[in-house]
């Protein structure tokens, strides 16, 4: 008893202090670590806080989860949606080598061969997750299709997480897209040719090249029994929360709608440690350069790709060639190479045995890019590692693939701390010319300089931005976002656009405009009337004159 009372006091001084009522936030999304742990980072001090949080993944997710994150409750997808994510990251999976072809459209790729095969599963089974337990705040990755598709059908109020802003979401008109040839943020150094393609040629390639599987997905929808939007899929979102976690400095600025939180970077709490063998490794490169030079530490290159990136054979080849160049160079003392044992075999003899090359099939990229003597890092150009290499100031040589990452490329390489290229236009002399130019004392300096800058603008934004997001989602799971959606949102488009009025004063214009010419016509009318009754009154009285004067003549000859 004494134990009921103190704990309804707890919850009574909870209430007078102001404190929200517990909520249940439930995070969707089983498409890897980098899509999730921004998001988790903001939903563990929630849990912390009493509320309770659900995450909905893949049971692989469960290893480094659990131990990290341990307030948050997880439910998993089913089996068969882990069968299809593990074979789409294989190498010899269809969809990865659609993924490498520079021809085809990324997003038309996942629909096809990861979206379309896992949704009838994802459907039935997040409408029995939602069903059995509503949550206070629902938020759905961006690429998890059915989870905004469910909750839309079922009426449930649901936020999008991205990590950077897509192409539909906030566009302006000088913004240029992910799928853009050029390799800019916009269209201000762009002429009127390539303004020209970005605004009409590449739309028509990606409609045309999204149209069949877009069709495709649209009749599984309907088999599913969701809502089905036609047209611009990011419609659907139109009314949903969008939470990015990315910053402007990094994004383009733009006019942004309340309804887009830019709560970036976040980044994870759990710092990666040095193994003792890398650091056995890092001490021996660091007494082999001091004997041969006078620098304190040695330059190292970092490489890595990714999860979801198996980087072609020809592109390892020309990268290879150009890091053992530049070791031969001097300009780097080593180079740590993260790569799978899967890919390993992809690997060219020479680089693979090279003493001051180290391959690891896993590295702990954030103590690697904290250390010193890591001068370069070349990556894949993804929203978390660009992240990463910012917060500690590292130059970056991204050579993309698909998604954003050819758009992150384009927005580091503005910012001054990046050269970028996308993969496919790799070769022998620009890789060798690209690593030359960014670890060459004499030309490194202004990337360094850039990184910096970087830097000190991504963590002053990372001290703050987790503990506000934290309040901001407690907010909205207890009050909504109704006060951010625009009151053009809630009218006719017509009407918000102010269509309606104009074509109302162009009509009342008009209609001035005909009765004037009516009113102008009519005394035009009435004055040739004037004019003419005017002159044959004239000739009427000349030709009486006439008559009068013939008639008295005729008199007077009579008399006479």
């Amino acid at each position: 008893m004494t134990k009921a009372l103190a704990a309804a006091a707890a919850a009574a001084a909870a209430a007078a202090a102001g404190s929200p009522p517990s909520q249940h936030f439930m995070f969707v999304s089983n498409l890897g670590r980098s899509h999730m742990v921004p998001y988790l980072e903001v939903l563990q001090p929630l849990a912390e806080r009493g509320h309770k949080v659900t995450v909905v993944t893949d049971s692989d997710a469960s290893a480094w989860l659990a131990p990290n994150y341990p307030g948050v409750e997880m439910q998993f997808v089913p089996n068969k949606v882990n069968e299809i994510m593990h074979h789409m990251r294989s190498g010899n999976s269809s969809m990865a080598k659609d993924m490498m072809d520079p021809n085809r459209r990324g997003f038309a790729t996942i629909i096809n061969h990861f979206t379309i095969p896992t949704y009838p599963i994802m459907s039935s089974f997040l409408r029995g997750v939602f069903s059995s337990s509503t949550p206070d705040l629902l938020l759905c990755d961006f690429l998890v299709d059915a989870c905004a598709d469910v909750a839309d059908t079922l009426g449930m109020k649901y936020a999008v997480s991205i990590s950077s802003i897509p192409p539909g979401v906030q566009d302006a008109p000088y913004l240029n897209s992910w799928f853009s040839p050029y390799p800019h943020t916009t269209s201000l150094h762009l002429n009127l040719w390539q303004r020209f393609v970005n605004s009409f040629v590449v739309p028509a390639q990606i409609i045309a090249s999204s149209r069949q599987p877009t069709q495709r997905l649209n009749k599984v929808k309907r088999e599913c029994g969701v809502k089905v939007y036609e047209g611009n899929p990011m419609a659907r979102h139109s009314h949903a929360l969008k939470i990015v976690n990315s910053f402007f400095g990094f994004e383009s600025p733009r006019p942004v709608s309340p309804l887009v939180q830019m709560i970036g970077p976040i980044r994870s709490h759990v710092n990666s440690s040095m193994p003792a063998d890398i650091q056995h490794w890092l001490g021996k490169l660091a007494a082999n350069s001091s004997s041969s030079s006078s620098r304190a530490q040695p330059r190292v290159v970092y490489v890595a790709f990714g999860t979801h990136v198996d980087p072609p054979v020809a592109m390892l080849q020309h990268l290879s060639n150009a890091l053992l160049a530049v070791l031969d160079a001097g300009y780097a003392d080593g180079v740590i190479w993260a790569v799978s044992n899967i890919r390993r075999e992809k690997f060219p003899a020479a680089i693979e045995q090279h003493p001051r090359v180290l391959l690891l099939p896993f590295a702990p990229q954030r103590a690697l890019l904290a250390h010193p003597a890591v001068s370069l890092f070349v990556s894949h150009g993804g929203a978390e590692s660009s992240h990463e290499a910012m917060y500690d100031g590292v130059p970056m040589l991204i050579l993309s693939f698909f998604g954003d990452q050819p758009m992150n490329g384009a927005k580091l390489q503005e910012a001054g701390m990046a050269e970028a290229i996308r993969q496919n236009l790799l070769t022998a002399d620009n890789a060798k010319e690209l690593l030359f130019h960014m670890l060459n004392p004499a030309t490194a300096e202004p990337y360094r300089a850039a990184a910096r800058k970087m830097q000190a603008l991504v963590r002053a934004l990372d001290q703050t931005n987790t503990a506000a997001a934290g309040d901001m989602f407690e907010f909205f799971a207890q009050y909504g976002w109704g006060h951010l959606v625009s009151a053009g949102d809630k009218m006719p488009w017509y009407k918000a656009s102010n269509l309606d009025l104009f074509a109302a004063i162009s009509a009342a214009v008009l209609l001035a405009l005909a009765a004037v010419v009516m009113v102008l016509r009519w005394v035009v009318a009435v004055m040739i009337r004037m004019v003419r009754g005017s002159s044959s009154g004239s000739d009427g009285q000349k030709c009486a004159r006439g008559l009068t004067a013939r008639a008295a003549y005729d008199i007077k000859a009579k008399a006479a």
